[in-house]
């Protein structure tokens, strides 16, 4: 039997507290019809951190704009309020789950993955013409279980971490072996819990094996993009 049982990971990750009530103000802001891009970019710039997550995001290489966007207005003209919300909702959610020091979880590499995973998933919705926005937000946030795991059970995200190197094998690989799950699972249960829509939810839980119900077009769609830009990949 496994030292770290699903089922008790899971109930932590069930007392998590809910989204944090900056975030719905400012989804609903973007989310407005009557909204302009100023009013956007002046709610967005009175929280600080996400800021500057957004400025990082507008001027990395995934853009080809590096260097070149200096404000917050030109950010979000850049990225798009399709993308801004996913971006908003993603770093929002990601500041609110912090994981403790010693679990040794690498915030950079997970945005990075997350960022590139999110822009193929969404060039390939695009050219299937299926949901654009819903891919490029579950390509974002479709490794969000591993920062619950190192935030609910960092005793075993730290056995994987060193599992995953001592035996030169990819993380899920890893989980498996030693927790007997992957951070899917954790993912999945968060998705549902924040009341992400039914595809979004189903991608999140299967992107590493779409064969596993449930399934949905997204589903395909997200393990082709977390695998065309494995982690570590450099733009």
């Amino acid at each position: 039997m496994s030292a770290f049982p699903i089922e008790a990971v899971i109930k932590r990750v069930r007392e998590l507290p809910a989204m944090p009530e900056m975030i719905g103000q400012l989804l609903e802001r973007i989310d407005d019809p009557a909204a302009d891009i100023g009013r956007i970019a002046k709610q967005v710039g009175c929280d600080q951190g996400l800021a500057v997550r957004v400025l990082r995001v507008a001027n990395s290489s995934f853009f080809g704009l590096s260097g070149q966007i200096g404000s917050i207005k030109d950010a979000v003209r850049l990225l798009g309020t399709n993308n801004l919300r996913s971006l908003v909702l993603a770093a929002g959610l990601i500041r609110h789950l912090r994981a403790p020091e010693g679990a040794g979880f690498d915030y950079r590499a997970f945005w990075r993955h997350g960022l590139g995973t999110a822009l193929c998933a969404q060039a390939l919705a695009r050219q299937a013409r299926k949901e654009v926005e819903a891919a490029f937000t579950a390509g974002l946030l479709h490794d969000i279980g591993g920062l619950g795991l190192a935030m609910c059970c960092a005793e075993g995200y730290q056995k994987v971490t060193a599992a995953s190197r001592e035996r030169d094998c990819p993380r899920d690989e890893a989980e498996r072996a030693v927790l007997g799950f992957d951070h899917s699972v954790v993912g999945y249960e968060l998705a549902r819990q924040w009341r992400f829509p039914p595809g979004i939810q189903a991608a999140i839980r299967s992107h590493h094996d779409p064969e596993n119900p449930p399934h949905h077009a997204l589903t395909d769609l997200l393990h082709v993009a977390d695998a065309l830009f494995p982690a570590g990949a450099v733009a």
